[in-house]
């Protein structure tokens, strides 16, 4: 199980057994394989939909709280006297800035978990199930393989469209 303070590749066993640089960089090509386009956009789109949905929570809590006070024709020193008023608009003028923001992470999270996932999935035994990751890959042949230590299967890395960066995360080389 992951917090929130650790890092995303830590929720993941298969990952456990490399080093942060070799996990961030494996975090990188993955979502570079989903196309990170895509996770720009759905926050790109959520911003405006969060500073709706916050508004109209606001207003209405305004509304139910606050009715009658807010015809006053001197706001700025009625909020000054009243500290609920000032607490309500401060926490509501913040939230046009943390409520986005937040969104925007929770989204991003969301994505990372997906890409990882959709990953890690794709490295598995075809025969079993079973995480190919970290394992030696075999070379006695023309194209690369890896034998599965659960079901003994050999599976051409070629076939399941896999790369050798695939199976070894150390691999992974960084585009500049």
């Amino acid at each position: 199980m992951r917090l929130l303070t650790t890092k995303i590749y830590r929720a993941y066993p298969e990952l456990d057994q490399y080093d942060d640089d070799v996990c961030k960089r494996y975090i990188k090509r993955a979502n570079r394989l989903q196309n990170q386009w895509k996770l720009w956009g759905f926050q790109l789109i959520s911003i405006p939909f969060a500073l709706l949905l916050w508004v109209s929570i606001t207003g209405l809590a305004q509304v139910i709280f606050f009715f009658g006070e807010a015809e006053r024709v001197d706001k700025f020193a009625h909020l000054v006297q009243n500290p609920t008023l000032l607490i309500f608009t401060l926490i509501q003028w913040s939230g046009y800035i943390f409520v986005p923001a937040i969104l925007c992470l929770l989204i991003r999270d969301i994505w990372l978990h997906r890409c990882i996932r959709k990953q890690l999935t794709g490295v598995q035994c075809p025969s079993c199930g079973y995480s190919l990751i970290g394992l030696t890959l075999l070379t006695d042949t023309n194209h690369p393989s890896i034998s599965c230590p659960e079901c003994g299967s050999r599976t051409v890395l070629k076939d399941m469209g896999l790369t050798e960066a695939d199976i070894d995360p150390t691999l992974i080389v960084e585009h500049a």
